[in-house]
C-alpha cells in the first residue's frame, strides 16, 4: 500500500518508477539477483586466480 494515498501499489506504478530511475541515472536499475551473481562470480574468479604463498 502506498502510505500517502492508501492505495495498493500496482505493477504499472512500479514500472513507471523504474523508468524514472533509468532516466535519473542514465541506466536501467539492476536486480538484486544480478548483483549477487556478479559478486559470486568475482569471488570464484579470485579464489581460482589468487597466488598461493
Amino acid at each position: 500500500m502506498d502510505a500517502a494515498s492508501k492505495k495498493p501499489v500496482t505493477k504499472k506504478a512500479v514500472k513507471k518508477h523504474k523508468s524514472g530511475l533509468k532516466n535519473l541515472f542514465g541506466m536501467p536499475p539492476i536486480s538484486r539477483d544480478e548483483v549477487y551473481k556478479e559478486i559470486f562470480e568475482q569471488a570464484q574468479s579470485f579464489k581460482i586466480n589468487r597466488v598461493k604463498g
